[in-house]
């Protein structure tokens, strides 16, 4: 049996990282990542882009303060579905809080 050392997998953990993160700037969406208490953990360059700061201006946001109360509102039970694992496909439509359409 071969171990693996905390390096070396710190190492294979970090290209997988780099990875799924080139592929998800170049998906033509936005792509996020968020955790049980619906705080973000990931987006790509497209959320940025819409949001106009830098991802670390986003990273650890909750949705609601994210999006606002109006549009969390319209889409917490959607989420909810799919924390609990449910497949969820709907379309949005509403403005943001700075009056930005979706």
């Amino acid at each position: 049996m071969t171990a693996v050392s905390g390096v070396g997998q710190q190492s294979a953990l970090q290209e997988g990282i780099d990875y799924l993160s080139l592929i998800a700037n170049e998906f033509p969406g936005k792509v996020a990542y968020v955790d049980a208490q619906q705080r973000y953990q990931f987006i790509n360059k497209q959320y940025e882009d819409w949001y106009q700061v830098p991802a670390m201006q986003i990273i650890g946001k909750t949705i609601k303060d994210l999006m606002g109360e109006a549009i969390y509102q319209g889409i917490q039970g959607y989420i909810e579905l799919a924390l609990s694992g449910q497949r969820v496909s709907y379309e949005f439509t509403g403005a943001f809080e700075d009056g930005e359409h979706t």
